[in-house]
């Protein structure tokens, strides 16, 4: 037991907290203020600020922090974490599934989803936390990586590991991670 502990104590940590996002404040400060947090109950020093690469894709300006950022009205999802992670919330809303899975999921997904309907949202999820984990956004090899394995989604694409969160009902929530990582959700409304 006192090893588990041990273990766990040594895993990163992951912070990710939902917001209701208010349209006249930037995504920037929702992120600043979620890494202030973190990094008060962690005792670590705040990022200076936040830039971007070439691509979009949100980085701290100093420090060893990793940043992920997701909307989808009226929320925004901000994750913190000591390791490299990509976040992705999704409203589920009407849309022509058949036509979006033809044209963005691999075949093994496309198959699932006809099997199991009700998580077209959490495939969607699943594979946009994980390419913004990679940094590389929606492109055309978004249909190179599956993240289903038979009949459930998987726990991995590679060496990232994925995570299903639960949120809210017509929500799905999706993490990408490095590592195996503790996770902490909130709500600040």
């Amino acid at each position: 037991m006192k090893g588990e502990i041990a273990a766990e104590k040594d895993m990163p940590k992951t912070s990710i907290t939902i917001y209701e996002h208010d349209r006249g404040k930037a995504s920037e400060l929702y992120a600043m203020e979620a890494a202030d947090r973190f990094c008060a109950l962690f005792s670590l020093t705040p990022p200076a600020g936040i830039v971007r690469d070439p691509g979009g894709k949100p980085f701290f300006d100093g420090g060893n922090l990793f940043l992920s950022i997701s909307h989808s009205a009226p929320y925004i999802a901000v994750a913190i974490s000591e390791v490299q992670v990509g976040i992705d919330i999704q409203r589920h809303k009407k849309c022509d599934q058949v036509s979006v899975a033809r044209r963005f999921f691999h075949p093994d997904e496309r198959d699932f989803v006809a099997r199991n309907p009700g998580c077209f949202f959490d495939v969607w999820a699943a594979k946009e936390s994980y390419v913004k984990y990679t940094g590389e956004g929606i492109i055309s090899a978004f249909r190179s990586f599956s993240v289903v394995d038979g009949e459930e989604l998987s726990d991995s694409v590679g060496a990232v590991v994925l995570s299903q969160l639960s949120f809210r009902s017509g929500y799905s929530l999706s993490l990408a991670a490095k590592n195996s990582t503790i996770i902490a959700l909130s709500e600040e409304f």
